[in-house]
């Protein structure tokens, strides 16, 4: 509960305080900081960054997964749009996912030895619609659909290589699709054109290997036919590629 007492400020009322919040100017405001700054109590003024020493930052909550976004106090309606958006994103059950795979750690460890085929186990797991609808369902359902998942991993002898054609569309990062974006995120490795912007090849993995061919205008450092090659033998040796490349204008 709140309460709200109406009066003038007192020294007395940050006796025991943690923090304080600042939402008023004029000279109890001014009091209240100078005392706070005295007693090395951490502040926060609304709407004056320059005089925060933290920030409340905009929670999205899928316990245990919670994603914090702050503007440091220079744009807090920015920050609570982006919020919305990351909740849009994220479905209601995540924090279950996440809950679930934090269960499994052990027997996942136990029966996955290799680290990159442990990373596809999880990748699979957090974005497979039939754990999602299990979870959804009951934490039973969910746990032996995911069993069932971690199995099927497990029995793999070999990692499966795939490739993803990924088109850059005009090139604009933020003319990507969300399936790209992920796609991209999964690859081990990603082979681009040079043209391709550097903040979108960067959105892949930190740990993936990045690949530039070198196709620009009057400058092919590889033909289609070695790129061609390339991929097919990565992909061979149980590789996620993503190709990404910027589309072939027409000629009119």
């Amino acid at each position: 509960a709140v309460e709200v007492i109406e009066r003038a400020f007192a020294p007395s009322d940050l006796d025991g305080a943690a923090l304080l919040f600042v939402a008023e100017e004029g000279v109890d405001a001014e009091r209240a900081k100078s005392e706070a700054r005295a007693r090395g109590i951490p502040l926060n003024v609304v709407d004056v960054p320059s005089e925060c020493d933290f920030y409340t930052p905009s929670i999205v909550d899928r316990a245990p997964l919670t994603i914090a976004i702050s503007s440091e106090g220079n744009a807090p309606v920015l920050a609570r749009l982006v919020r919305a958006r990351i909740e849009a994103m994220l479905p209601p059950g995540f924090g279950k996912i996440a809950q679930l795979a934090g269960g499994l750690r052990q027997r996942v460890e136990s029966l996955i030895h290799d680290g990159a085929a442990r990373r596809r186990y999880y990748e699979a797991l957090v974005t497979s619609p039939q754990v999602e609808a299990a979870v959804a369902s009951s934490p039973v359902a969910g746990r032996y659909q995911a069993e069932v998942l971690l199995d099927q991993h497990a029995n793999q002898a070999e990692a499966k290589g795939v490739v993803w054609l990924i088109g850059a569309g005009p090139g604009s990062e933020d003319l990507l699709t969300l399936r790209a974006q992920r796609l991209l995120q999964q690859a081990d490795v990603i082979v681009h054109d040079q043209l391709v912007p550097t903040v979108v090849v960067d959105m892949g993995r930190r740990d993936a290997e990045r690949i530039d061919v070198g196709k620009a205008k009057g400058h092919h450092s590889f033909s289609q036919a070695q790129i061609n090659t390339l991929i097919v033998r990565l992909a061979k040796q149980g590789k996620r590629v993503a190709r990404r490349r910027l589309p072939i204008p027409r000629r009119r």
